[in-house]
């Protein structure tokens, strides 16, 4: 189907063949529907109701909620419960959340519903996010996400074995070639595209299908079916809720339909028996499997927040007896740069380190504070009964580069008469000869990068020192951590192709969007994106898996330039990153800078 034709068969879809008369006994299901005050969530209430379910309300307006509620009792004789939910304020989600859950331990069918359309431009949410971006699409994920635990125990229990997330879009989602991130808070790129009408709208319904599919994807196996819909051209509250003009207005509702036909597909989505095999599909109007666009169906812009669930952990760590491992940072974290990343915990002290020593490694701490390094040496010996050893390093002075490599050099070089290989060899000759004799004859080196280098296309030589262009550079969040990414991933390239045929194995990687403590170096990061961290950070025993992967997994001694990323899986990095020019450019400066320490 054709994109005009879909467009059209969306906007002009034939009489309904499905009615809310289908829809079969709701008995002992529980429902939640946000936005069910007004609207499509008004009418999908009553007729879940009507159908026996026990129906949650999810609305910001108590007073409009509760006079809703006492009007679909007054024609049903049955009666919804009201939550307070504000989708534009994340405490307020997590709030409705935990009221639920302290009502109910089960959940099979959440109607994301609630949205708005094309309010003034200087309307945002309480994170400081576009208030159509954050209400319909960054409020849900966030409800469905702190949801997710009980939809999943109820899918095993449920009869189908099934439980569904309906999502409701709009054909405006096809309006859209990309989502551009750099709108989605307040600036000039959101002031600027904010003057095209529907833009951020549009967007916004993108960003539905999106989280849809990826939810589909992520938990299809588990027993979620989550489907995304266009209601069809439906007079809601949502025309007068902004700044659409008033010609644009009246033009659209010579085609309006009443809410009654709106609700016919998401009602199909979340009760028809069949629909239950669905997962993942785009609905139209009324009730027909349609095709999102394809942006919406693309699974790396899903990706991009949602790496698929890992299929190598820790426990595929072969035995590391005699090896000899050094861990920059092995006392904190070194991590990514997302625009969804918050502070937290780092997972160098935490796992790195703690699961090369827990398999029999020879494990060096390099870090810069003597006394953190010491706790998080001991924190790891009292678990594992394996210590490792302290080397100081700030790797913002070159003096401390080099005495950390000398430091470590003299302990293979020089070690004490009494000190052996782990099969007894003299420690310099087993070291220094027999490894070199190895099967494999490889070493490896792992250097962490991140998604960031994506982001720029070139290396500035002139940011690297301070000075005007630095300081002008400076002032776009995030520009100069990106461009260090990026260096990053051109060095460990450009390491793989001098010494690659010698016997080193250099990689990158991008290690996830990881909750780990990198934000408090800086704090220049702002605070809404602070705030928005918790919707996407995975844990840090997620976060050291690609690079422990990249470090120890045999299949990997074979992947030298290559650029990983979550969770063990090789990528590709930018064009610019493999660039040899620059690479070459890049390596001859940097010798430059320190041959004089």
């Amino acid at each position: 189907m054709g994109a005009l034709q879909s467009i059209f068969a969306q906007m002009f879809p034939p009489k309904p063949t499905w009615s809310p008369a289908n829809i079969p006994d709701l008995t002992g299901k529980v429902i939640l529907v946000t936005g069910g005050n007004s609207g499509l969530g008004k009418v999908t209430v009553k007729e879940l109701l009507a159908h026996n379910a026990k129906v949650y309300m999810a609305a910001r307006n108590r007073e409009s909620a509760e006079r809703v509620i006492d009007e679909i009792k007054s024609e049903t004789g049955k009666e919804a419960i009201f939550i307070p939910l504000d989708l534009a304020d994340l405490r307020s989600v997590k709030a409705c959340a935990k009221e639920f859950l302290s009502k109910e331990n089960e959940l099979h069918v959440l109607f994301n519903n609630a949205g708005v359309m094309q309010p003034s431009i200087d309307k945002l949410t309480a994170q400081g996010f576009d208030l159509q971006l954050g209400t319909n699409v960054i409020g849900h994920f966030y409800l469905t996400k702190l949801l997710l635990p009980v939809l999943l125990s109820t899918a095993k229990t449920s009869p189908d074995r099934h439980v569904r997330v309906v999502n409701v879009a709009s054909l405006a989602h096809a309006y859209m070639p990309v989502m551009n991130f750099k709108t989605f808070k307040d600036g000039k790129t959101r002031r600027r595209y904010g003057r095209i009408p529907s833009y951020l709208y549009s967007q916004s319904k993108l960003g539905n299908v999106i989280l849809a599919n990826e939810l589909a994807r992520r938990y299809g196996d588990q027993g979620i079916v989550s489907t995304s819909l266009h209601p069809g051209m439906i007079e809601t509250n949502l025309w007068t809720s902004g700044a659409l003009p008033g010609f644009a207005v009246r033009m659209s509702r010579m085609m309006l339909k009443p809410a009654e036909y709106g609700v016919l597909t998401q009602l199909y989505a979340g009760t028809a028996p069949e629909a239950a095999q669905m997962n993942g599909q785009y609905l139209i109007p009324w009730a027909r499997v349609g095709r999102a666009a394809g942006k919406g169906r693309d699974p790396k812009l899903g990706h991009q927040v949602f790496p698929p669930k890992p299929t190598w952990f820790p426990a595929n760590i072969p035995d590391l007896s005699g090896k000899v491992i050094l861990v920059t940072g092995g006392n904190s974290a070194c991590l990514e740069l997302s625009v969804l990343s918050r502070i937290g915990k780092g997972f160098g002290q935490s796992l790195s380190s703690k699961e090369l020593l827990a398999h029999n490694a020879k494990v060096y701490m390099a870090a810069r504070n003597k006394r953190s390094a010491e706790l998080a040496i001991e924190e790891i010996k009292s678990q594992t009964g394996r210590e490792a050893i302290f080397i100081e390093l700030d790797l913002a002075d070159l003096r401390s580069v080099k005495a950390c490599a000398e430091e470590f050099l003299s302990g293979v070089m020089q070690p004490p008469i009494d000190k052996l290989t782990a099969q007894g060899f003299d420690l310099q000759f087993g070291t220094n000869v027999i490894a070199k004799a190895e099967p494999d004859k490889h070493v490896r080196v792992v250097n962490v990068s991140s998604l960031a280098h994506a982001y720029l296309p070139i290396i500035n030589f002139n940011t690297f020192k301070d000075g005007p262009a630095r300081r002008r550079y400076g002032r776009f969040v995030t520009l100069l951590y990106s461009q260090s990414k990026l260096g990053n991933v051109i060095f460990a390239n450009e390491l793989a192709r001098r010494y690659g045929d010698q016997g080193i194995v250099s990689t990158s990687l991008h290690p996830g969007a990881i909750d780990t403590n990198l934000w408090t170096s800086g704090g220049a990061l702002p605070g809404i994106i602070l705030r928005v961290a918790n919707l996407v950070l995975k844990p840090v025993e997620y976060g050291v898996l690609t690079q422990l992967y990249a470090g120890t997994a045999p299949e990997a001694a074979q992947m030298n330039g290559e650029y990983l990323i979550p969770w063990g899986r090789v990528g590709k990095a930018t064009p610019k990153a493999c660039d040899p020019v620059l690479g070459r450019e890049l390596w001859e400066y940097m010798e430059e800078q320190v041959k004089d320490i």
